[in-house]
Formats: structure tokens, C-alpha cells, sequence
């Protein structure tokens, strides 16, 4: 088991916090210590093998001390699978819980958003009056029933806080089902090697007296073997984290480049990027005819500089299919043009692959190639085929420069 190292990056001061860990039946010990114990069991052994008759009575015993620990270990197996069973069947209860709150508060989230834009739009039945009468709709719970209903506002944090409860007891579940899988494996090692020295001394008490211990013969070739093996990844282990050296001096650069970036505001420049970046990408939407939203609803994100819609959601979760591939195109196209105008780090290279999808117009394809082409210091590849029509692609295509390639050939078939 490694430890002294995080799942996220951080920067490590003491290497000598990275441990290797060797899992004994009921603690972990370094491996350096479990090497150590090796060594000091093989200085236990002389030069010379004893016979079988010499170690008899050693063996005797030996063998009784691993029946009961066999046995003991057998038993405590077989009451930990049940266990683990039962653990899992209580992740699968987490799980579903977890779903339907997710969907619970996925509901309570559009309600949310339909209220605000029934708001922004006047619709009646949205504050509660009848479009048709005009008359005020009440509570449609009967009178007699004394219930004050939670705010929608408040159920949304409710649902949102049992969410995330809900997340930390998987998470603690899953831990616990990792823990005892890994001692149920441990205890299956631990059998197999048992059974394996039982069977070994039961040959040896049967042997002649006067020949040499076949036991002791492969004890001390085993202790070899072991003590070789973990002496090699204890080297490997130090040679792995000195390679870790450099990791740690280059994260310690970026974090210092990073804390020179603005905190607060962006620069100027990078301001007109985004602004630049929005411009052209609602500009690109309109000539692909992107119809879902009002085009004075959707912007750039100052979060993470994707599209979003009334400074709220993803615009993929506001347009229809066809118009979130408009999207892509515009959004991909609008991120290169930026760069090139303010001489960015952009490859300056496109490559699109069926960009054709969800039945988008040809109208609307033929409009995506022809802003494409008027790239002419930048590469641009599409892969496309045109609805295998010939009709199709000379219509797409029309009065657009471009350079073709034809494949008359399937690209994927079987090795002949």
C-alpha cells in the first residue's frame, strides 16, 4: 500500500513521507521493516540442514499452531462475505437514493427556471392566477389540512444539501466494501499459504528420520527468494521518487505563475478577448441560423468561457439538437478567430468529422463551409459525406474555394 501521496497535485516537502507500506494480518509495516524482519529470520538458519528426525518435535507443534490459525482464519472468512454482501446491497440503497434526489432536484430546477422566465414574460398562470379568468388560483390542498409547503428556493438548498450528504455516505461505503474485499483477499492468501505449509510439514513427519529437512530446505530458499524481491523494489521505489524531484520544482513554477495572474479583474486585453470571443461566436450562430434562443440572451461565461444562456445554464440545455451543432461550429470557429486576431496560442488547425449531424439544414452546412474557407492562412479539414449525393455535395460546395480529396472506399473494413 503507497502512502504519503494525495489523488490531487501538491507539492511534497519531505520525500521521505512516501511510504510503501507491507499489509501483515493486523497492521502495515514499512516494507524496509518487513525486509529487515526477513533478513534477521534468515541469520536464524546455519549452514548446516538438520534432519527430519532433529526437527520432529518442532514440527509437531508447528503443525498444530497452523491447524487452529488455518481453522481460525477460515472461520472469520466466512463471516466476512455475508458482510460484504450486505455492505454492497446498502450502496446500491445510497445509489437509488442518490438518483432520485437527482432527479428531484433536477425537476425542482426547471420549475425554478420556468418561474423566472414566466416572470420576465408576464405569464399569469406563473403567479398563480387563471390566463383564462384571471382569478387567483389557490392552494390546491384541501382547507382542513394544516401544511405550509416549502419555498421552492428553500427546497432546492434542502435537496442540494441531501445530495451532497448522500455523496459522503457512498463515498464512505465504498471505502468500507474496498476494506473488507481487501481483507477478505488477504485472508484467502493467507489460507492458501497455510495450506501449503500444513501439507508440507504433513509430508516431512512422514519421511525417513535420517534424511534432510525438505522444510527447512525451501523455508530458507523462500526467505531468499523474498528478501531479493523486496530488496529490488525498495530500489525501484527510491528511484521512483527521485523522480518525482522535478515534478515537484515544475509545480512549484506554475503555482507561482498562477498566483501572478490577476485575482480579481482580468487584464484589458483579455477582456476584449472575451468580449471579442462572445461577439464573433453570436455572430457565427446567426449566419449558421441558430433559432432556440433570443441571440441577446447568450453569452460567454466569465467562469469557464463556454456559452451560456440568460447568465445561467449551458446553451446545449436550451437548444434543440440541430442548433447545439450550430453551437459547436460556431464555438469552435469563434475560438480560433480570436486567437488569430490577438495572435494567440490557437494551432490555427480545424479538422471536423461528419460536422453534418442531427438533420442541420444544408442551408445552414452550406454557411459553416463557406466561413471555413475564408481561412486562408489557417488549415481546415472536414471529413464528410455528404449524404453519399453527389447532388448534395455540389450544392454544399457551391462557389466555395476549397482543395478535394475523394475517398471512393470504406477507410474501416477487415484485414484481409
Amino acid at each position: 500500500e503507497l502512502t504519503g501521496i494525495s489523488s490531487e497535485p501538491e507539492i511534497i516537502n519531505d520525500l521521505n513521507s512516501i511510504k510503501l507500506l507491507y499489509k501483515k494480518e493486523n497492521s502495515n509495516i514499512r516494507i524496509e521493516e518487513y525486509l529487515q524482519e526477513l533478513r534477521d529470520e534468515l541469520v536464524t538458519f546455519d549452514n548446516t540442514i538438520n534432519t527430519v528426525g532433529q526437527n520432529s518435535s518442532k514440527y509437531e507443534k508447528e503443525l498444530e499452531e497452523k491447524q487452529n490459525l488455518l481453522n481460525k482464519i477460515v472461520v472469520n472468512y466466512e463471516l466476512l462475505l455475508p458482510e460484504i454482501t450486505s455492505e454492497i446491497e446498502k450502496l446500491r440503497q445510497y445509489q437509488n437514493q442518490f438518483k432520485n434526489i437527482s432527479e428531484d432536484l433536477r425537476k425542482n430546477k426547471g420549475v425554478q427556471k420556468l418561474n423566472k422566465l414566466g416572470a420576465e414574460q408576464d405569464i399569469k398562470s406563473i403567479q398563480n392566477i387563471c390566463p383564462t379568468c384571471t382569478q387567483e388560483v389557490k392552494d390546491l390542498l384541501p382547507s382542513d389540512i394544516n401544511h405550509t409547503p416549502m419555498r421552492l428556493d428553500d427546497n432546492i438548498k434542502y435537496l442540494e444539501s441531501q445530495l451532497a450528504m448522500m455523496e459522503v455516505y457512498i463515498s464512505g461505503q465504498k471505502k468500507l466494501i474496498t476494506d473488507k474485499r481487501a481483507k477478505s483477499e488477504l485472508y484467502q492468501q493467507t489460507s492458501m499459504k497455510l495450506r501449503k505449509e500444513i501439507r508440507s510439514l504433513k509430508t516431512e513427519l512422514v519421511e525417513d528420520s535420517r534424511v534432510p529437512s525438505v522444510v527447512e530446505i525451501e523455508e530458507k530458499f523462500s526467505l531468499n527468494q523474498r528478501i531479493n524481491f523486496y530488496g529490488k523494489t525498495i530500489e525501484k521505489f527510491e528511484s521512483l521518487k527521485n523522480d518525482l524531484i522535478p515534478l515537484i520544482e515544475e509545480h512549484i513554477e506554475i503555482q507561482s505563475a498562477v498566483s501572478k495572474l490577476p485575482k480579481l479583474n482580468l487584464s484589458e486585453q483579455d477582456a476584449n478577448k472575451i468580449i471579442d470571443l462572445e461577439n464573433n461566436f453570436v455572430s457565427y450562430l446567426q449566419k449558421f441560423g441558430y433559432t432556440s434562443k433570443s441571440f441577446n440572451s447568450i453569452k460567454i461565461s466569465r467562469d469557464n468561457y463556454f456559452p451560456i444562456v440568460d447568465e445561467l445554464y449551458s446553451i446545449k440545455f436550451d437548444s434543440s439538437a440541430s442548433d447545439f451543432i450550430r453551437s459547436i461550429w460556431a464555438f469552435t470557429i469563434s475560438l480560433m478567430k480570436t486567437s488569430v486576431n490577438y495572435n494567440g496560442n490557437h494551432p490555427q488547425f480545424l479538422m471536423f468529422d461528419e460536422p453534418k449531424q442531427q438533420d442541420a439544414s444544408l442551408e445552414s452546412f452550406k454557411s459553416f463551409l463557406k466561413e471555413l474557407s475564408k481561412f486562408k492562412e489557417q488549415q481546415m479539414i472536414v471529413f464528410a459525406s455528404f449524404e453519399n449525393s453527389d447532388e448534395t455535395f455540389n450544392e454544399s460546395t457551391e462557389k466555395i474555394e476549397f482543395s478535394l480529396n475523394r475517398i471512393n472506399e470504406t477507410l474501416i473494413k477487415p484485414i484481409k
